[in-house]
């Protein structure tokens, strides 16, 4: 049967590239850990993202006076532009933990929509290198 499979992808000009490595837990990584958005590494990292208001720290009164319901916080991947998002995340507190990533998780946006659902606002940020915090501050129109 492998014989045959290796027939049949030399003559469609060659085999695609392997899948990558999925997981749920870390037992499916055989020795390495499984990290929140479901790919093995033997180097996970972690992020906190924060979020400001137009400069000001994002709690009940400055995320209501700028009329946001709710957050978007996504992290990417540099190297594949695999996303991975949440919604809806609160405005207050102010910040997210992300922990378990992998080491090219490294793109991090924050959107803002009203209580409605309407787009008002979003920021990006680079995590390069080492960098364990973020801060991304909103400024809603």
């Amino acid at each position: 049967m492998r014989r045959l499979a290796l027939v049949a992808c030399l003559g469609l000009g060659g085999c695609p590239p392997p899948l990558p490595s999925t997981c749920r837990v870390d037992d499916d990584c055989g020795g390495e850990v499984c990290t929140r958005v479901g790919v093995c590494t033997d180097a996970p990292t972690s992020l906190r993202v924060s979020w400001t208001i137009a400069g000001a720290p994002a709690d009940a009164t400055s995320c209501a006076a700028a009329g946001i319901g709710e957050l978007e916080v996504a992290i990417a991947d540099r190297t594949t532009a695999d996303r991975h998002g949440l919604r809806p995340v609160p405005c207050p507190p102010g910040s997210f933990f992300f922990d378990k990533l992998p080491p090219s998780y490294r793109q991090v946006a924050v959107t803002a929509f009203s209580p409605a659902g309407q787009f008002l606002t979003s920021g990006a940020v680079d995590a390069a290198g080492g960098t364990t915090m973020v801060t991304i501050d909103l400024r809603p129109r």
